[in-house]
C-alpha cells in the first residue's frame, strides 16, 4: 500500500514537470478509446510511439508529415535535438486519453479545440487523364532515387533482387508478398503498395493484379511498425498528407514541368518512400508491361 501511493507520487510528480501543449490537430483513427503505447523511436521531425495493438503513432511539428495516426503540434513543440536526447526518451510510458496524449516525464499534449485531420482522398472527381499519367511515369523514371523499388518500372534497367522478387510477385498476382520487402524504416513494398492502394481508391487504372485487401492485412505483422500502420491506413483509403498533396498537384498540373514538380516532391520524402510509393501508383494505374 505505502509502495504503491509512492510510485502514484512519482509518477503525479513528473507529469506536473512534463512540458504542457496544445495539439494543433490529430489523426480521425486516433479519435478513439483510450489507449496506451511505449516510445521507441525519437529525432527531430518526430516521436514515434508504439500502441499496444502494434500501430504507429507520431507526434510531429509540421502538417506535411500528417497520417491519420498522427498528432500534429506546433514548432514550439521540444522535440529531441539529437542523437544525445533521443536515447532519454526511448521506451517511456505514452497515454491517450481524457483529452490528451501523455508522453511520461516529457510532454502532456493537450487536445482540446485540436481539429481532426483526415488522410482521405477524393474518388476523383476530376480524373486524371491517360496522359497525364504517362507524363508521371516519364517524371519519375528520370527524377525518382534508386535504391528501392523505381526498378519496376523500368524494365531494361538493372534489378536487384528486391525488384526482381516484386516483379515476380506481381507478375503472379501476388502484391500480399510485397508486405515487408526491403530495409528501412517504413519498408519499400510497404510503399510501393501504399501507391498502389492509392490509385486504387481514386479508381485509376485497372489495379494490381491478384490485389486481395484481407491477404495484404494478414501479413502486417510481418513488417515493420511504420510499414504497417502506413498500410493499416491505406487498406482504409487512408493517406499520408505528402501523398495526398501530390495526387492533387498532379490533378492540377497539365504539364510536363509541374508534373515533373510534383513527383520531385513527392520523391523528396524520406529515404525511397516517395520514389516507391509514387512508382506503385504508376504501376496501379497503368500497369507497366512486364
Amino acid at each position: 500500500m505505502i509502495f504503491g501511493r509512492i510510485l502514484v507520487s512519482i509518477i503525479d510528480t513528473l507529469e506536473a514537470r512534463a512540458s504542457g501543449h496544445r495539439a494543433l490537430a490529430f489523426g480521425d483513427y486516433l479519435a478513439t478509446d483510450a489507449w496506451a503505447g511505449t516510445v521507441v523511436s525519437a529525432h527531430a521531425p518526430a516521436i514515434n510511439i508504439l500502441r499496444e495493438d502494434g500501430l504507429l503513432v507520431s507526434v510531429v511539428t509540421a502538417e506535411r508529415s500528417m497520417t491519420a495516426m498522427s498528432v500534429l503540434v506546433g514548432s514550439a513543440f521540444e522535440h529531441p535535438s539529437g542523437a544525445d536526447d533521443a536515447p532519454a526518451l526511448l521506451g517511456r510510458p505514452a497515454q491517450w486519453g481524457h483529452g490528451r496524449l501523455l508522453v511520461r516525464g516529457h510532454a502532456s499534449i493537450s487536445l482540446v479545440q485540436a481539429r481532426i485531420w483526415t488522410g482521405s482522398v477524393d474518388p476523383v472527381g476530376r480524373r486524371i487523364p491517360a496522359e497525364r499519367l504517362l507524363l508521371l511515369e516519364h517524371a519519375v523514371a528520370d527524377c525518382g532515387k534508386p535504391g528501392g523499388l523505381l526498378g519496376v518500372l523500368l524494365p531494361g534497367a538493372a534489378q536487384d533482387h528486391a525488384v526482381q522478387f516484386a516483379r515476380k510477385v506481381l507478375a503472379e498476382g501476388r502484391p500480399d508478398r510485397l508486405v515487408g520487402l526491403g530495409p528501412g524504416m517504413t519498408p519499400a513494398g510497404d510503399d510501393f503498395l501504399a501507391g498502389a492502394l492509392l490509385a486504387g481508391a481514386l479508381g485509376l487504372g485497372a489495379g494490381l493484379q491478384g490485389m486481395d485487401p484481407g491477404r495484404i492485412e494478414a501479413a502486417l505483422p510481418g513488417t515493420t511498425p511504420a510499414g504497417r500502420t502506413l498500410l493499416w491506413l491505406a487498406l482504409r483509403k487512408s493517406f499520408p498528407s505528402y501523398l495526398r498533396s501530390f495526387v492533387a498537384a498532379v490533378a492540377d498540373a497539365p504539364l510536363h514541368e509541374e508534373v515533373a514538380a510534383a513527383v520531385r516532391a513527392a520523391c523528396s520524402h524520406g529515404e525511397t518512400s516517395g520514389t516507391d510509393a509514387v512508382a506503385g501508383f504508376c504501376f496501379a494505374a497503368h500497369i507497366v508491361p512486364t
